[in-house]
């Protein structure tokens, strides 16, 4: 079955910047995802998206362990007219495919170089 989602039912006036909210839609995602239902997510009515925003509601699900990342590629459909946004979801599915792979394959990635250096264990 195909599921329409439209992320401005997630987002305030307009702008998909809410942590919270980019969490809902993600586990609304998820869960049709879940359910072998084809998840078209809309971004039409969206004025401005963030990154982290995008990281939270598409990003985490490459991590998830009961969805395999190459069904995502057939069974996720963003929809966006807008280039920026088309620009920066782009983004942040080709990093998270990335980040999760070398994560599950226990490769470092920035994040733990970033922690390392913080925690001072250079």
């Amino acid at each position: 079955m195909d599921i329409e989602i439209k992320v401005a039912d997630y987002s305030s006036a307009s702008m998909a910047v809410s942590p919270d909210k980019a969490e809902a839609l993600f586990r609304t995602i998820a869960e049709n995802l879940r359910k072998g239902n084809k998840v078209k997510v809309n971004f039409a009515e969206v004025k401005l998206v963030i990154t982290a925003f995008l990281n939270i509601a598409i990003g985490k699900l490459f991590g998830e362990d009961n969805i395999k990342a190459d069904s995502l590629d057939n069974d996720l459909i963003l929809l966006t007219e807008d280039k920026r946004v088309k620009g920066l979801i782009e983004e942040v599915v080709v990093n998270s495919k990335e980040f999760y792979a070398n994560k599950k394959l226990n490769k470092p990635n920035l994040n733990d170089h970033l922690e390392d250096s913080i925690n001072g264990n250079n």
